[in-house]
């Protein structure tokens, strides 16, 4: 079928024809009909089968269509022919990438620009050396290849959001969260530019804001677990448990092995609903010993009044993991509650060694020392309290009040 309004050439030259149909690939690749494109530059290649320009193409080509190694054979094949043609070099890179070799991608892309400094110039080659080099490690020289990239094409999505990624994973969030925006704006179906938006905000503190970041990656990608869970600790960390909870076992129904448990179990803990936080962290313990685990099951043995189950549970926490300030006030917390004070007091004061100025843990050592008959270390606890929690800090106080005419 010919191209209307275009007239067929002599077509009595095999060379011709060649090129004919090489035309009309370039034409199609134009308009993106990646399909018309391959057949019109086989046929070309049929005709003159040592063309390294229609096996580059047909490579481009196969890649568009997401059949990398396919395309690999033919950027090899161009390469042999004409091993100092740089868009073959470009394109292989490109197609090393897409197969997650970002070392021979970056190798390839660098003879590339070195071969045709003005390959440089195509934000897609740029932006493929940038993801090659993040890959690798080498975040500050990905940054710089991005900027590049941005240079000649600001208005690549792709490349937009290289530009936060690669800012974020050197540590600023602040800057890295404009480019991701911009990456939105240009393209709302872009999922990575939400995976990474939202990451940036949760590491900012802004977690209510990544709320709606993470809810927008769910209608994009409803089967990616990540985004479930990411959803579920971001209400969790603004407490909302409830739905955290729901989100978080949205995650688990996308991927069974999802390890989401010890988060389930947590904010069930947080919901005073401990038979279900034990039933949690139980899951995530038939996959072997865990500190995390072991330290909710105290805290929640403990809500249920099992407080010698609570010291068992805390212990085990401390076997594996000695610096646990949480598990530490979980068997302190236990300790208190069948009256064995000196231990208690023991277990509260190694919350603080290990530099943890929890004000639940000061509240409950204040308490200790009245029980030891101690009211000065009790009234030095209060004066923690008064910068950490002044609701604590009256309720020290009012306890400390109401000892005292019993002890004059």
């Amino acid at each position: 079928m010919m191209v209307v309004g275009i007239q067929a050439p002599d077509m009595s030259s095999a060379w011709v024809r060649a090129k004919w149909w090489f035309w009309r690939g370039r034409h199609a690749v134009k308009r993106k009909q990646f399909a018309s494109a391959l057949s019109h530059f086989q046929r070309s290649l049929i005709l003159l089968p040592e063309s390294a320009y229609a096996l580059c193409y047909i490579g481009y080509c196969l890649g568009a269509q997401s059949q990398y190694d396919d395309a690999l054979i033919f950027h090899d094949r161009a390469l042999q022919l004409k091993p100092d043609y740089g868009s073959a070099h470009a394109q292989l890179g490109r197609m090393l990438m897409y197969l997650k070799r970002p070392q021979d991608a970056v190798e390839s892309l660098t003879r590339a620009f070195r071969i045709q400094p003005n390959l440089r110039e195509y934000a897609p080659y740029m932006s493929a050396l940038a993801k090659g080099l993040g890959d690798l490690g080498r975040i500050e020289d990905a940054l710089s290849a991005y900027r590049e990239a941005a240079t000649r094409d600001p208005k690549d999505v792709e490349v937009q959001a290289g530009i936060g990624w690669a800012l974020w994973k050197s540590g600023n969030c602040k800057d890295a969260e404009g480019p991701l925006r911009n990456a939105i704006k240009l393209d709302p179906n872009y999922a990575d530019s939400y995976d990474i938006l939202g990451t940036v905000l949760r590491d900012l503190g802004r977690d209510e804001e990544s709320i709606a970041v993470w809810q927008r990656l769910i209608e994009l990608t409803p089967e990616d677990a990540d985004a479930h869970a990411s959803l579920g600790w971001a209400l969790g960390r603004v407490g909302r448990y409830r739905e955290a909870i729901s989100a978080l076992q949205r995650a688990l129904e996308v991927d069974l092995t999802f390890p989401i448990d010890y988060s389930i179990g947590l904010y069930h803990c947080y919901l005073k609903e401990y038979r279900e936080a034990i039933e949690a962290e139980e899951r995530v313990l038939s996959l072997g010993q865990d500190a995390d685990a072991y330290c909710v099951i105290a805290a929640s043995l403990g809500g249920l009044g099992d407080h010698e189950g609570a010291i068992r549970a805390a212990r085990q926490a401390l076997e594996l993991k000695p610096e646990f300030p949480e598990a530490w006030y979980n068997l302190g917390q236990a300790y208190f509650e069948t009256g064995r004070f000196e231990e208690t007091a023991a277990s509260l004061e190694r919350v603080f060694q290990l530099g943890r100025g929890i004000p639940d843990a000061h509240l409950l050592l204040g308490l200790t020392f009245l029980k030891l008959g101690r009211e000065s270390a009790a009234l030095e606890q209060c004066e923690f309290l008064k910068r950490l929690d002044t609701g604590k800090e009256r309720e020290l106080r009012d306890a400390i009040a109401a000892v005292k005419p019993q002890s004059e």
